[in-house]
């Protein structure tokens, strides 16, 4: 498989947006597929959970896909994925995730982006990390730009 496994130094820190503008950057060159195989903080809209992240990287490919390949595991609560699998009731292991990231066609560029922080829980026993690490893909990692925030002029 080829293709860009993307995370974060935690959550909210940019990686869709990343993400977006790297499908962009390698549209000309690749078929790109996005894949966010699991997804929580989703919109209930009527019977069915919309996944935010996973419709705009979607959207930013060329070819877009059902958003049921795109992203296989939803979920309501804004927690880490582990948890709201959990509380759902949804067993999703390392194996899960894998099977939920392949291309439909071996020929296309898979984007990957995790779900939360590097090292956040994302299925049962399973951290970013460790998805990252089956994957065997080159790691991405977003970071947010606060150096020096945080110091104090007294």
């Amino acid at each position: 498989m080829k293709g860009l496994f993307i995370s974060g130094s935690g959550t909210d820190v940019g990686k869709t947006f990343v993400t977006i503008h790297l499908i962009h950057a390698l549209n000309e060159k690749y078929t790109i597929v996005a894949r966010k195989p699991m997804e929580s903080d989703c919109i209930k809209d009527d019977n069915s959970l919309v996944p935010k992240d996973a419709v705009l990287l979607n959207e930013a490919c060329r070819n877009p896909e059902p958003i049921d390949v795109v992203c296989q595991f939803k979920f309501e609560a804004c927690m880490s994925g582990e948890k709201a699998s959990i509380e759902q009731g949804v067993k999703v292991n390392l194996s899960d995730l894998v099977q939920a990231v392949q291309p439909s066609n071996g020929n296309d560029f898979v984007m990957i982006e995790g779900a939360g922080g590097f090292y956040s829980p994302i299925a049962q026993q399973t951290l970013n990390s460790d998805f990252a690490s089956a994957l065997g893909l080159p790691i991405v990692i977003v970071v947010k730009d606060e150096l020096g925030q945080s110091i104090k002029h007294y």
